[in-house]
């Protein structure tokens, strides 16, 4: 299965994860995302059958779980920095700084 075959079955997936991890508008609450994330990547390492998945396609899957947490990250970033920008003070740059560190760790 290619991997923009499996992006797409899984895009239902991965809405509904960032639904559920969501606590205001624009927020996410990132522990919980990373458990969603976590569970979903565990369940279907422990039965990919179950996911319409063959075994093959599971390094796939995992470039795609990459990217997709990577985007999530980016997003509650984005979030902190744009707050960071309408009212700048040190706690805001302190946060604009660790979220930017935090993307180039997982980078």
């Amino acid at each position: 299965m290619s991997v923009e075959t499996i992006a797409q079955q899984f895009k239902p997936v991965f809405a509904d994860i960032r639904d559920r991890s969501t606590i205001a508008e624009r927020f996410i609450d990132r522990d919980l995302y990373r458990v969603y994330m976590a569970t979903l990547w565990s369940n279907v390492v422990m039965s990919p059958d179950d996911a319409g998945l063959l075994e093959e396609d599971l390094e796939d899957l995992h470039d795609v779980v990459l990217e997709v947490a990577t985007i999530g990250v980016a997003a509650v970033a984005v979030g902190v920095i744009h707050r960071a920008l309408l009212a700048p003070g040190p706690r805001e740059l302190l946060a604009v700084g660790l979220a930017v560190e935090e993307i180039l760790e997982k980078n």
